[in-house]
């Protein structure tokens, strides 16, 4: 979702590690309607003191995870990163075939012309190319390196760089290591509906998230430390446990994270994260409000071999900016199901949907657009909707492979000569 601040993506790409964790079904846990029942207690003792004990004990199995030894379950998209070919397609579009190979993509059409996808030194080239002869259709310089993910996701127009960063060795492997909740850090509220976790372990989340910061920049992690404000509960009939974190900084502006854990009937365990903050843009200040939940994620070992992503953003506001008056908003959300076992029927159903309406000087304009991604059993079925119009693909793919794709000497030059037209020089 390209439209969302990149300082506050990078803090959310680290939070998807924590509450995907809080999404899995622990090994050896129970899941939704196996029937597993607990056991009656060996001794007798008090049965309100028997009753705190037992949501302390909730809480703490609730939002301490088993990722020591884990990969993060966004490593699922790892799967779908990387080299591939799409071909024997069925529809008589014009389409002929897919590859792609590292950082280059090559789509080609029946009627011998195709696009070349290269990305060179933070810019991603769009090539044409017909009878032998080449030409720079567009030039995008991403907002930030995790925006351009060689993957079958980005080839067919669905943005995961909110998702998966594709890099295990970034910053927000910091994240990993929060600090673990013990049972005397867990005070019962009278009521016994909720319980409050102690300073001590809400300070030590503060520090984790700190050194997050400063891991790429020391300034922005005592600057996120003057500023971080935090809160913890255990909600005991809904099996929910919350953080809600504020803080401020020069990046970021004032922003509101609500890190949330739940057991969810249907779905099992369930990570929750509610971002809250301001996007600037073309001088207009638009409150706006991200929602990511992570859940049915199994693990063969330490790998993640399944789960589920849903996320969803909303922006808007009214605007008076040089003389023009009017309306903006915009609700983007996307679905993600994968699979990458062996055995699995489905390996990924994938759906993301954009709508905008905007408002100037009474007149209207909207937008609508919809990207269904399936693969399963070796097919891929690809659909765009825009306004009413289908664009659809359904073919076979190969993950894993490129057929040995090259790129022409003619798109290097055609590069080349494009960007010193461009540059001046």
């Amino acid at each position: 979702m390209k439209n969302i601040c990149r300082s506050t993506i990078a803090i959310i790409l680290a939070f998807v590690c924590i509450i995907s964790f809080a999404g899995c079904v622990k090994d050896g846990g129970a899941k939704p309607g196996d029937g597993t029942t607990e056991a009656e207690p060996a001794t007798k003792q008090d049965p309100k003191l028997a009753a705190i004990e037992k949501i302390k004990k909730e809480a703490v199995e609730l939002v301490n995870d088993d990722s020591d030894d884990k990969d993060s379950a966004d490593e699922l998209f790892a799967a779908f990163c990387g080299d591939y070919v799409v071909d024997n397609i069925k529809q008589t579009n014009g389409l002929r075939r897919v590859v792609r190979k590292g950082d280059a993509a090559f789509t080609e059409y029946a009627d011998g012309s195709g696009l070349y996808v290269v990305a060179r030194d933070g810019v991603v080239y769009y090539v044409e190319s017909s009878e032998g002869k080449y030409s720079v259709g567009n030039a995008v310089e991403p907002g930030s390196s995790n925006e351009y993910l060689p993957s079958v996701f980005f080839d067919f127009s669905m943005d995961i760089s909110d998702l998966y960063s594709g890099n295990k060795d970034d910053a927000s492997g910091n994240m990993t290591n929060m600090p673990k909740l013990t049972e005397d850090m867990v005070t019962v509220d009278d009521d016994m509906k909720t319980a409050v976790f102690s300073e001590s372990y809400l300070n030590d989340v503060i520090k984790s998230i700190a050194n997050f910061f400063a891991a790429d920049n020391e300034a922005a992690g005592k600057e996120f430390l003057a500023s971080a404000e935090i809160t913890g509960k255990y909600y005991v009939e809904e099996k929910r446990a919350e953080l809600v974190l504020k803080y401020k900084t020069e990046a970021t502006g004032d922003v509101i994270m609500t890190i949330g854990q739940k057991n969810d009937a249907e779905k099992g365990p369930v990570g929750l994260l509610k971002t809250e903050w301001t996007v600037v843009m073309n001088g207009i200040s638009m409150p706006t409000v991200s929602e990511l939940t992570v859940y049915g994620v199994e693990y063969d070992g330490k790998k993640p071999v399944c789960g589920t992503f849903e996320i969803a953003t909303t922006t808007g506001a009214s605007f008076d900016y040089q003389g023009y008056k009017g309306t903006v908003s915009m609700k983007q959300s996307a679905s993600y199901k994968l699979d990458t076992r062996a055995n699995a029927k489905l390996n990924c159903d994938a759906e993301s949907v954009v709508e905008s309406v905007t408002v100037i000087g009474g007149n209207t304009e909207r937008v609508n657009v919809k990207n269904t991604l399936v693969i399963e059993g070796g097919n891929i079925a690809y659909s765009m909707t825009s306004n009413g119009s289908t664009y659809a693909v359904n073919g076979k793919i190969r993950l894993g492979t490129s057929d040995d794709m090259k790129i022409p000497a003619g798109v290097d030059s055609c590069i080349d000569q494009y960007i010193k037209e461009t540059s001046g020089v």
